[in-house]
């Protein structure tokens, strides 16, 4: 019953750290308080992570910083309903808040009751959570893998010593609040004809996603609600020609904490700058691909400044990397490399059902089709990224591909989700 108490705690914690998407204001005469407004609560907890980021670098103390973080949510909301003078409006979506309470309570009880960590886990992240959570900071790193991001581990021991309760997996549950969150997101890009389509097909995706050793401290699943925040971004931005800034600063947010969380985050900024650089007009392009261009030379200045290495991976890279690269054989790499990626994407139920749904979209709407090439170029890119990646590794071949390509693929497993969703609505299905 404690640990119950504590998993609300950790709820109540998580949203009011995102307390600026609890207010929302209109432009009348009225203040319009619009409770558990996801597009709100997913910038503001952004930002939020963000905080936490700048704490990991800083090397701030955790308890201190958690209860500013505290203190500074709760004076913004009271500073908010004190000035203003005017009469509130409350509008608060029961249904959608329920769900999502509902879902994350039961999803939270199953891992707490499931706490066995696999080999990464027990080998790499979980000694840099003890790391963090004994006060340490980045440069007394002497783990197997001091060369691997930190942001993700960081975030996990910043809510673990901030548990009334001394035990490590409710630092894990702030993985399961930001992936909830992701798909949440994506499902307010649709309109539904009923709310019972919208929250069985949340169901449905909660079911093709959700597994519970995804949650046992692996990086991937951050990655995976990362990457789908920026498809609804990018969405926005490109589909609907937004020019809320809001959108445009929640990537470059979302770019930051996704290289600070695995090394896979340089192939994602790398994609993403390609990205902005065709399909954004005018300022907009040239600021956002500054940007980037920022986020990972402050990086590379805070590797080389506490002289970590920059290598992205030991056990895959090194100085002999362009020798194997000269002597392998292509043909062999190239089709163990291809036969893994297309094995693990048919072990993946979420992109496995929207790559058929995209064929069927494709000979039956071919205007619908094009309207996301965007997101076919990212999914090009990031295949080639891939391969790149693994065809000079000194690691174990093919043993490098059957180890993590389940992950890898995982990580980007929602890039179509959108698209087909946007299908069902235009056909007036859902």
């Amino acid at each position: 019953m404690i640990e119950v108490f504590n998993i609300i705690y950790f709820l109540f914690i998580f949203l009011l750290f995102s307390q600026f998407g609890l207010l929302q204001i209109e432009n009348n005469s009225k203040i319009k308080l619009n409770f558990f407004d996801i597009n709100q609560l997913s910038f503001y907890f952004l930002i939020s992570l963000n905080f936490i980021f700048l704490s990991s670098i800083f090397n701030f103390d955790k308890n201190f910083f958690f209860y500013f973080l505290l203190v500074f949510s709760l004076f913004s909301i009271l500073n908010f309903l004190i000035k203003k003078k005017n009469k509130f409006i409350i509008s608060i979506n029961k249904p959608l808040i329920l769900l999502f309470l509902i879902i994350f309570l039961l999803l939270s009880f199953q891992i707490s009751h499931d706490l066995f960590f696999s080999h990464d886990v027990r080998l790499y992240w979980f000694e840099k959570v003890l790391l963090f959570y004994n006060d340490m900071f980045v440069t007394d790193d002497q783990t197997i893998k001091p060369e691997y991001p930190h942001f993700g581990t960081y975030l996990w021991s910043f809510f673990w010593i901030n548990s009334p309760l001394d035990i490590e997996y409710f630092g894990r549950l702030s993985y399961l609040f930001i992936y909830l969150i992701s798909i949440f997101y994506i499902f307010e890009k649709i309109n539904f004809r009923s709310i019972f389509i919208k929250f069985y097909l949340i169901l449905v995706v909660l079911f093709l996603t959700f597994q519970v050793k995804y949650f046992d401290g692996r990086q991937d699943i951050l990655i995976f609600a990362f990457n789908l925040l920026i498809f609804g971004y990018l969405y926005e931005i490109i589909n609907c020609k937004s020019k809320d800034k809001k959108n445009f600063v929640s990537l470059y947010l979302l770019i930051n904490l996704i290289i600070w969380t695995k090394t896979d985050g340089l192939l994602y900024i790398l994609v993403y700058g390609i990205i902005f650089a065709i399909f954004l007009k005018g300022k907009s392009k040239y600021f956002s691909i500054s940007v980037l261009i920022v986020i990972l030379f402050f990086k590379l200045f805070f590797y080389y400044y506490y002289n970590l290495s920059t290598n992205p991976s030991k056990q895959m890279f090194d100085e002999n990397t362009l020798n194997i690269l000269l002597n392998i054989d292509f043909f062999y790499r190239t089709y163990e490399i291809f036969f893994w990626f297309i094995l693990n994407i048919i072990r993946n139920p979420l992109l496995l059902l929207s790559m058929l749904v995209l064929i069927f979209i494709f000979y039956s709407n071919k205007k619908t089709f094009i309207q996301f090439s965007y997101l076919y170029l990212i999914f090009v890119l990031l295949v080639l990224g891939i391969y790149l990646t693994f065809l000079p590794t000194k690691y174990d071949f093919p043993f490098a591909m059957i180890g993590s390509f389940d992950r890898v693929i995982q990580q980007f497993s929602g890039i179509f989700l959108i698209p087909v969703l946007k299908f069902f609505e235009n056909k007036k299905i859902i």
